[in-house]
């Protein structure tokens, strides 16, 4: 799959060079989240980070990603951004570069809250020795789905490499059905809330699992599962990580910084009062039979050529 990838980015690549666009061209290549360590899903590794998908761990929420293209000043091409930047704000960035309001007049008036997101063309382009931003980041159970919750507000500096919030996907698999699977037997945290301040990262979860660094070659013949490998931290307050250096996320530094704990767990709890989720799950413009697939799937199968799209009325 990730040859495929390669081969199908490089093309796109050079059609745009081809025709004279790739000097105007501004390319965001950005995974979703970290790969999952359920076996089920045939496994995946995210060394050296802690976890996968569906937790906190920095191998679940810190995903690969990176900018290219003419647009990308000389002097930063091939250097790494070191600040923290959300799913949400590419939306914002790429409307602040198109010289589009992201604000949604309509949403507003029924009553949804702003879009969510920072313009981050500077830190893409320059080499700011600071961020006055934080990531709060959250997971929820709705309708047998785990959605990724996001809160942001100012906070003190801020230095990590390219990241994104865990999330669910939809593929044409059963990962729908495998999740709430998963759900319904706790065998993933739904009630796992993290926050990132400058280099500290704070969670708290009744038991984080998944708590393991998987090695390179994983899964193999010998691999067994590891969702059960967990650590709690809502019992001691909230676990805490210094996610610069250490961002296996081995060390708990929590006993040794109990104000700088307490003082992310008010604005955590802050964040998450504010946080917005929709409930609403709309109406699926399928047939009735399926074949079993998830909407979704059936459309990109018969509709859309293999690719996702509209699947709802």
């Amino acid at each position: 799959m990730a040859n495929i990838l390669d081969d199908t980015v490089g093309a796109i690549v050079d059609k745009l060079k081809a025709a004279g666009m790739w000097e105007d061209t501004l390319l965001v290549l950005s995974g979703d989240n970290g790969g999952p360590l359920i076996l089920e899903e045939s496994g995946a590794t995210n060394w050296p980070l802690r976890g996968g998908k569906y937790t906190p761990w920095e191998g679940g929420v810190r995903a690969a990603a990176f900018v290219s293209g003419g647009a990308i000043p000389a002097g930063v091409r091939g250097t790494p951004v070191e600040v923290p930047i959300h799913a949400a704000d590419w939306y914002a960035t790429l409307c602040a570069l198109a010289g589009v309001d992201p604000a949604d007049a309509r949403a507003a008036e029924s009553g949804l809250p702003p879009v969510d997101g920072v313009d981050q063309w500077e830190a893409l382009t320059t080499t700011p020795l600071a961020s006055a931003q934080e990531v709060a980041r959250g997971m929820t159970l709705s309708e047998g789905r785990v959605e990724a919750a996001s809160a942001r507000a100012s906070a003190a500096a801020a230095r990590r490499v390219l990241s994104q919030v865990a999330g669910d996907r939809v593929g044409c698999s059963s990962d729908e059905m495998l999740l709430a699977s998963l759900a319904a037997s706790r065998e993933i945290p739904l009630d796992a809330d993290s926050l990132l301040v400058g280099d500290l990262k704070l969670i708290n979860a009744t038991e984080v699992k998944f708590a393991v660094v998987a090695p390179k070659s994983f899964p193999n013949s010998t691999s067994k599962e590891v969702r059960n490998i967990a650590r709690a931290c809502a019992a001691k307050g909230g676990c805490l990580y210094d996610v610069a250096a250490d961002p296996s996320e081995g060390d708990d530094i929590a006993e040794a910084h109990p104000h700088t704990v307490a003082a992310m767990m008010d604005r955590l709890a802050s964040a998450r009062a504010g946080f917005y989720s929709n409930d609403e799950t709309g109406v699926d413009d399928c047939p009735g039979d399926t074949g079993g697939l998830p909407c979704a799937c059936w459309t990109a199968v018969h509709r859309y050529g293999g690719f996702m799209g509209p699947y709802q009325k």
